[in-house]
C-alpha cells in the first residue's frame, strides 16, 4: 500500500512539474524568444548583442501585416531567390508610418520568415541557418526590431551609420507632430500638464489608425460619433497583444479617433480641441498620449498614471498564469504529502 502511494505520489509530482514548465515556459512571445535566440547565437560568435530599435520594431510589425496573408511555401521567407523579395507598393508609407524614410534604413536588412505556428526553434534556424545568418554574422548591425502576424515574422536590422540608424526622420513635422504640438499648447492654456509620449499607446493608436483608413468620413464618424455607437474591432484583443498590451493596462484610457479629408491641421485640431473630446483633453487625470494616422484618419489614445490606464507593456496573461500556478503545485505537493503520512 505505501508503495502504491509513493508511485502514485512521485507519477502525480511529474506531471506537476510538466505542466508548470508548460505555464513558465509560455511567459515570453514569439519576438522574446527569438530576439533571445538571435543575441545567444550571436554572442556564441564573440559578437555585441542586438539592442531593440523601436522604430525597427514599427516597420517589422508593419511588414508583418503586410505577409501576414501569404502562405508559407517553399520558396518565401528565408528561402526566397535573392533578388525575388517582393516588393510592396506602399513601402514608403510604412516608412513614413514609423517615421523613417530611404535615407535613414538604406544601410539596414529586412527578413522575414514564414514558420507554420511560429514554432520557436524552428523560427531560430530559419535565421540562423539560412541566407540569413550572413547578416546576424555581420559586426555592421548593431539594433533589431521584430515583428509578427501569423505564421510570419519579421526581423529587421540597424546599423550604428546614419544610413541604418532607424532614426525619427527629420524634416517637417508630420500630422501626428503638429497635433500633438497642438493638443499640448491647448493644455497649456488650461494650465494643465502637457502629455508625454507613450509608445504603446502609440503603437495601438497607429493600429487602430489602419482599421479605420478604409472607413469614409462622414458627419456621424470620428470625433461625431454619437456616444456608445463608437465601432467595435473584433480583433481589438490582438491588436493589444501586438502592442505589448492588455486590457487591464488600458482600461481608463482614452481613444479618441478623427476622419479629416487630407488631415488638415487646423482642422484636425478643432475635431479635438471642439468636440466630445475636448472633456478628455480637459481632465487632470490623463498624463501621457500616443498618436498615430492612415489615410484620412487619425486615432489619439490617452494613457493615465495609474496602473488600469498606465499602457505598459502587458506581463501577459501566461504570466499570471504561471504565478498562480506556481502556487497551485505548492499547495498540491502538500497535500500530497499529508496523504502518504
Amino acid at each position: 500500500m505505501a508503495f502504491s502511494k509513493l508511485s502514485l505520489f512521485f507519477s502525480l509530482l511529474l506531471l506537476s512539474f510538466l505542466s508548470l514548465n508548460s505555464l513558465v515556459s509560455c511567459d515570453t512571445d514569439e519576438e522574446d524568444n527569438l530576439l533571445k535566440g538571435i543575441n545567444d547565437y550571436r554572442a556564441s560568435l564573440n559578437l555585441t548583442i542586438l539592442k531593440k530599435n523601436d522604430n525597427a520594431e514599427c516597420l517589422a510589425d508593419e511588414l508583418a501585416d503586410q505577409f501576414k496573408n501569404q502562405p508559407c511555401t517553399n520558396s518565401t521567407g528565408a528561402n526566397t531567390v535573392p533578388g525575388t523579395e517582393p516588393q510592396f507598393a506602399n513601402y514608403p508609407n510604412l516608412l513614413a508610418k514609423c517615421h523613417l524614410n530611404v535615407s535613414n534604413t538604406r544601410d539596414g536588412a529586412v527578413m522575414p520568415a514564414c514558420v507554420p505556428n511560429l514554432v520557436p526553434n524552428l523560427v531560430l534556424t530559419n535565421f540562423t541557418q539560412s541566407q540569413y545568418n550572413d547578416n546576424l554574422n555581420d559586426t555592421k548591425y548593431t539594433g533589431v526590431g521584430i515583428g509578427s502576424d501569423g505564421d510570419w515574422i519579421v526581423v529587421v536590422l540597424t546599423t550604428g551609420t546614419p544610413e541604418g540608424s532607424y532614426s525619427p526622420a527629420t524634416g517637417a513635422p508630420n500630422e501626428e507632430d503638429n497635433l500633438l504640438k497642438g493638443i499640448n499648447d491647448y493644455r497649456a492654456s488650461l494650465n494643465l500638464t502637457i502629455l508625454k509620449k507613450n509608445d504603446n499607446a502609440e503603437c495601438l493608436a497607429d493600429e487602430l489608425a489602419d482599421q479605420f483608413k478604409n472607413q469614409p468620413c462622414t458627419n456621424s464618424t470620428g470625433a461625431n460619433t454619437v456616444p456608445g455607437t463608437e465601432p467595435q474591432f473584433a480583433n481589438y484583443p490582438n491588436l493589444l497583444a501586438k502592442c505589448h498590451l492588455n486590457v487591464s493596462n488600458t482600461r481608463d484610457g482614452a481613444v479618441m479617433p478623427a476622419c479629416v479629408p487630407n488631415l488638415v491641421p487646423n482642422l484636425v485640431l478643432t475635431n479635438f480641441t471642439q468636440s466630445q473630446y475636448n472633456d478628455n483633453l480637459n481632465d487632470t487625470k490623463y498624463t501621457g498620449v500616443g498618436i498615430g494616422s492612415d489615410g484620412d484618419w487619425i486615432v489619439v489614445v490617452l494613457t493615465t498614471g495609474t496602473p488600469e490606464g498606465s499602457y505598459s507593456p502587458a506581463t501577459g496573461a501566461a504570466s499570471v498564469a504561471s504565478k498562480i500556478g506556481l502556487i497551485y503545485h505548492v499547495l498540491f505537493l502538500v497535500m500530497a504529502a499529508f496523504y502518504l503520512l
